[in-house]
């Protein structure tokens, strides 16, 4: 329960923030997908890496997340754009 409710919580707050970043082109249902594939990747990252006790420092963590997240999230943008 305290899993779905955090989740929804970092799902709601991803949408909010993407909605101030993307372009106005960029419909709701895209955002919502963003959101949920942002968080569960997040979510899955932070799992693995706490209970492997923390083996990389959280600067690469964040790199790797921002590496594996954010060409996907271009790629939704520029195909919207077009």
């Amino acid at each position: 329960m305290v899993a779905r409710m955090l989740r929804t919580r970092l799902s709601e707050h991803v949408e909010q923030r993407l909605r101030t970043m993307l372009p106005a082109e960029v419909n709701d249902m895209a955002v919502v997908v963003i959101a949920q594939l942002v968080v569960g990747a997040f979510l899955a990252l932070l799992q693995w890496w706490t209970e492997n006790e923390m083996p990389l420092p959280p600067e690469q963590m964040d790199a790797y997340f921002r590496q594996l997240v954010l060409p996907g999230i271009q790629q939704i943008v520029a195909q919207k754009s077009t």
